[in-house]
């Protein structure tokens, strides 16, 4: 059988002998777990550099990134030898070939959840969950295309493989809690004394027939409020586009942080020399791609709702907004009084 990939091994073993499903599942999640407290920490830029996932180790070589190699490093010649033939080896052991993936990736990309690697009940391929990103950010390395590719085509958003994998038991979680903090209120409101009732009695409201109309008799203005065509907007709803952008925002901020927190390390290491500090590739990419998140969802939106809806929604504070309106007619009236 040839090599291919940790996934689509399990997958065959779980189609070609479903008896061993409950076995491989059992040991993948006991012997193969997978979470941020088994990855270094984020200042440990060598170890997070050599990191792999246990369930899918990559034998490739780690090549250095440019910022970690001074260009003097890479000259391997001396000047005296810089003038004669150049010999090559071309001969390739076909035994270590055979040893590498067909389908090798880099590690940064073969963070795949223990249960993910299990659960074949859906045709889709792995989906992408904040945890990935959590884990990446940890150490340091650019998602995958497909992942962001994934958001804007509406990947359901998951918190981690929980979610994905037992959905029903989340549901039920819930429903538990539901009912325990209504069982907690009920006898509250039978232990009110008829004395505590009586206070918290509200004074009658006037009825409506005391209200005087203001509408002028013989007027045309309720036919023509009823001939104006209502249109209905659909009801503003909370995207997975915008779940996505409300965490992935969040894990931004952290990385911001951790950034200024790598440059005063630096400054302090080397008072008064100007150090240059690189971003991590986590970062550069998220930065990139949350811009694009961004305008898609906004364009998204707005062909959907329209742009007053757009205002209400990105807007921080509703009553700083009313606050401009506000300010801004009455300019227009001291400007026509002039």
């Amino acid at each position: 059988m040839p090599k291919v990939g940790e996934g689509k091994l399990l997958k065959r073993l779980c189609d070609g002998y479903p008896f061993a499903k409950n076995i491989i599942t059992t040991t993948v999640q006991t012997n193969y777990p997978l979470g941020l407290d088994d990855l270094p920490a984020w200042d440990d830029f060598e170890g997070c550099r050599t990191f792999t996932a246990k369930l899918c180790q990559d034998y490739t070589v780690y090549i250095p990134t440019n910022d970690e190699v001074d260009a003097e490093q890479c000259i391997t010649q001396n000047e005296d030898n810089l003038v004669g033939p150049l010999h090559i080896n071309l001969d390739v052991n076909e035994d270590k070939v055979k040893d590498m993936d067909d389908v090798s990736m880099d590690a940064s990309t073969d963070l795949v959840l223990a249960n993910h690697s299990v659960d074949r009940s859906s045709p889709s391929h792995i989906p992408v969950t904040l945890k990935h990103f959590q884990m990446l950010a940890r150490l340091g390395r650019a998602p995958e295309l497909s992942m962001y590719s994934n958001i804007e085509t509406g990947a359901e958003f998951y918190r981690d493989e929980e979610e994905y994998v037992r959905p029903d038991e989340k549901g039920k979680c819930n429903a538990v809690k539901a009912e325990s903090a209504s069982t907690t209120l009920s006898p509250t409101k039978n232990e009110t004394s008829p004395s505590m009732t009586m206070r918290r009695r509200k004074r009658p409201r006037r009825s409506a027939t005391n209200i005087g109309s203001y509408a002028v008799p013989d007027s045309d203005d309720d036919v023509i409020a009823d001939d104006e065509p209502i249109i209905k907007k659909p009801p503003v709803v909370e995207t997975s586009i915008q779940l996505w952008m409300k965490h992935l925002n969040e894990i931004m901020k952290q990385e911001q942080r951790k950034f200024k927190e790598k440059k005063k390390k630096a400054e302090l290491l080397e008072p008064g020399v100007k150090t240059r500090v690189t971003k991590s590739e986590f970062f550069k990419s998220l930065s990139s791609h949350l811009r694009n998140l961004q305008k898609l969802e906004e364009d998204k939106r707005l062909a959907i709702y329209g742009p007053d809806v757009l205002l209400e929604v990105y807007t921080d504070d509703d009553d700083d907004d009313d606050y401009r309106r506000k300010t801004r007619t009455k300019r227009r009236k001291s400007l026509r009084s002039l």
